[in-house]
């Protein structure tokens, strides 16, 4: 028999049970692709660039000194330096969100010059307006902005002496990015929300570096880092794109962990551990079996992680939940029901294809789907043999190193 004839009878058997699987599998590419194109967008040109950002080493959200300015800028290899304060907006509504950068007037703009483009008009009346403000595309599109009108935003991270977080701005102009940037935010100038706080006043969020032609990036980390080894506020410096990522792994990254929680019922307590096991698992597939502490961290997250979800399968089948899990469970044809093992592996599968962007582990987890559409319980029949090796056949095609 081939084995194309082989997988099309084996998904025609049970059809509801194949066709509640594929509806699986398809939603978990439809998260993935949404969740890619959310970081290509949210990174935009910053994955090719080769800024540095200098942070806080303990957090991201905490400040540094602007004294370390001068500094850094005198520093061997770097070509230009700027500094920035930065701040989550609303305007109007406290759902209306956008972004608020305090930036240095001069340095700043030339820092992003190769990702947005602000005309020297705008820059110029930019310098001129203390309180003024340079608006995103997408967000003055939105609102409707125009040069000259005075906006107020309320800011969550500057505060006035008096407790209020309400600041008003003119805006100065609007600046366009190039191919994906994100325009849905603001530049103030840094020296007029610095005069106006009265929290924090004199530090900033981050330093913007850029090497000079022929430096090297490993090189200018290495020297701005051990530079302040042994200060007050250590530092952390990355290239952008590591920074952005970081960023989002703060705040992003958790959202699959939720989304497949509320889809298999999973108990809001344990997502942190499927968080924690499937980053391990992960990590074997990137750097493979010659490092024993990611085999040994896979075996045991791989063994912890099926006896959690055996737990979860056999809460929702003694009480199935309106969720993937209980549909599945629910499903029955011909008075066949989905065995233990078909629901983990259904599990398992939709939680990697989410979490892996390696195509070597992609094909790994559809290929083992494929052999699971082809049915493996084997009968004591002849025909045994000669399925189990076909299903073998399949995922050695595919996965050259089983």
């Amino acid at each position: 028999m081939h084995r194309s004839t082989f997988i099309r009878r084996g998904m025609t058997r049970r059809p509801v049970r194949n066709a509640l699987l594929i509806t699986s599998i398809a939603i978990a590419f439809f998260i993935y692709l949404v969740l890619t194109s959310f970081e290509r967008g949210f990174l935009g040109g910053e994955v090719e660039s080769e800024r540095l950002v200098v942070s806080n080493k303990i957090g991201d959200a905490l400040p540094l000194p602007i004294s370390y300015y001068d500094k850094i800028l005198a520093l061997p290899g770097i070509a230009s330096a700027t500094y920035m304060a930065r701040s989550r907006a609303t305007y109007r509504t406290p759902s209306n969100f956008l972004g608020l950068t305090a930036v240095e007037p001069d340095s700043f703009p030339a820092f992003i010059g190769d990702e947005y483009d602000i005309s020297a008009e705008t820059l110029a009346r930019f310098r001129q307006t203390r309180n003024g403000v340079i608006a995103g595309r997408s967000i003055a599109t939105q609102e409707g902005w125009v040069v000259g009108q005075k906006i107020t935003l309320n800011t969550s991270s500057f505060f006035r002496a008096d407790g209020s977080s309400d600041f008003e701005f003119e805006i100065a102009g609007i600046l366009d990015g190039r191919k994906s940037a994100d325009t849905h935010f603001v530049m103030a100038r840094y020296d007029y929300m610095n005069s106006e706080r009265g929290v924090d006043r004199d530090t900033v969020s981050n330093f913007g570096v850029l090497p000079r032609s022929g430096a090297h990036a490993d090189d200018v980390i290495k020297a701005v880092d051990t530079l302040f080894a042994n200060s007050a506020y250590q530092t952390r410096t990355r290239t952008e794109a590591e920074f952005m990522r970081d960023f989002i792994a703060q705040y992003a990254y958790p959202l699959p962990v939720r989304v497949i929680g509320e889809l298999f019922g999973v108990p809001e307590e344990g997502r942190p551990l499927l968080s924690k096991w499937s980053k391990h698992i992960s990590t074997f597939f990137e750097v493979g079996p010659a490092k024993v502490e990611a085999l040994e961290n896979m075996t045991s997250s791989v063994q912890e992680m099926t006896d959690y979800l055996r737990e979860v399968v056999e809460k929702n089948r003694q009480d199935p939940q309106d969720n993937i899990l209980g549909n599945l469970i629910r499903a029955e044809e011909e008075g066949a029901v989905l065995s233990e093992d078909q629901l983990l592996a259904t599990c398992v599968m939709v939680r990697f294809t989410l979490k892996n962007c390696s195509p070597r582990a992609a094909n790994c987890w559809l290929n083992t789907v494929a052999t699971w559409m082809g049915n493996l319980r084997c009968c004591s029949q002849v025909a045994r043999t000669r399925r189990c090796n076909s299903c073998w056949r399949i995922c050695r095609l595919a996965v050259p190193s089983m």
